[in-house]
């Protein structure tokens, strides 16, 4: 169940790779933004935000942070739902206290994919011990 989880996930990745250097025109009033997912580039205010609509590495790293954390939340009891959330409040804060630091700003993303890889993995490992423990003795 893990590979099928990682599937679903790095599918998801994948899309979301190919559309990550196609312009968001529309998306984004004209200004030529990259696609995001996590916010819309047109609405971009905030220093950290406008940063990621204009840096193609930092919004391929929002594309697929956002991927994972939307893979997480169909996947996790709805008890866990809050701490996930909150997770999300505090990478979206420590992001935005980066200002317009590249490195800041990537460290806060590459933290982030971080957490929910592994809290995909440990998902997996519960799917997987749930199955082996319903598989009929042979």
């Amino acid at each position: 169940m893990l590979s099928r989880i990682r599937t679903l996930a790095l599918a998801g990745l994948v899309g979301a790779a190919v559309a990550a250097p196609m312009e968001a025109g529309a998306q984004s009033g004209g200004r030529g933004d990259l696609v995001v997912l996590s916010f819309e580039c047109a609405s971009a205010i905030r220093p950290d935000q406008t940063m990621v609509c204009a840096s193609p590495p930092l919004a391929a790293m929002d594309i697929q942070m956002h991927t994972l954390y939307t893979v997480v939340r169909k996947f996790i009891p709805a008890s866990e739902r809050e701490d996930l959330v909150a997770g999300q409040r505090a990478f979206i804060n420590t992001r935005a206290a980066c200002g317009t630091q590249f490195e800041c700003i990537g460290n806060a993303y590459a933290e982030r994919i971080t957490s929910l890889g592994q809290i995909i993995d440990s998902i997996g490992q519960a799917i997987d011990q749930i199955q082996g423990q319903q598989q009929p003795a042979q």
